[in-house]
């Protein structure tokens, strides 16, 4: 916690870095502390008031990235040395909003030299509570929105594949494919437990009972 306290602006800075890396974007932390009591009995990192923006947030306005609070397990070691593995991420009153417009231009811009090591392409454990995911492609004209009270996704490191273990608590808000014909769901709750695996960037969940 002491180090924490005497190293926040440049630990803020090294969590930024380390975010370009695979994003372009401006990324703001607003504070940074020890937490305790949402990842007892283990330590973790608080990152207060997060947001990711991309160049052009001024002309549509929707930030990729917006969280009260960010919680992250990690090591004392790897805040030392700078090369941080976070062993699982809690996201808590937080949005992300996925925004592609009519030229195909996305809000999530990658790096153009991802700068990842062989061995390193570590993925941590998620959980999102009271969470806004919301997904918008303008030229398609669909519109996903769906808030998590909460969802585990427990990863699984198999070979080249990661299963994602999700357990999921939900209110879709909106799930339109076509705007024109309408949404598919609206104000319906949908819950469920299922394994959904990773492979190559792609995502397949076959065979999935939801309620």
């Amino acid at each position: 916690s002491a180090y924490l306290f005497y190293n926040e602006n440049g630990l803020i800075e090294k969590v930024k870095v380390q975010l370009n890396k695979s994003i372009k974007g401006d990324v703001e932390i607003k504070g940074l502390s020890a937490g305790f009591i949402k990842t007892f009995p283990i330590l973790s990192v608080r990152l207060k008031g997060v947001s990711v923006k991309d160049s052009l947030f001024n002309q549509h306005k929707h930030e990729f990235i917006k969280a009260e609070s960010i919680f992250i397990r990690i090591s004392l070691s790897s805040l030392l040395t700078g090369k941080i593995k976070p062993g699982k991420i809690i996201f808590d009153n937080a949005s992300f909003y996925l925004y592609k417009d009519s030229t195909g231009y996305s809000n999530l811009v990658r790096a153009d030299d991802p700068q990842t090591e062989p061995g390193d392409r570590h993925v941590p454990d998620l959980l999102f509570r009271n969470t806004r995911f919301i997904m918008e492609n303008v030229s398609r004209n669909k519109l996903h929105d769906i808030f998590f009270e909460r969802m585990d996704c427990e990863i699984e490191e198999k070979d080249s594949t990661n299963l994602l273990h999700i357990n999921m608590k939900s209110v879709v808000h909106e799930l339109t494919f076509n705007s024109e014909k309408g949404s598919y769901l609206k104000e319906k709750k949908l819950d469920g437990k299922f394994t959904a695996s990773l492979r190559d960037g792609v995502l397949t969940f076959p065979n999935i009972k939801l309620n």
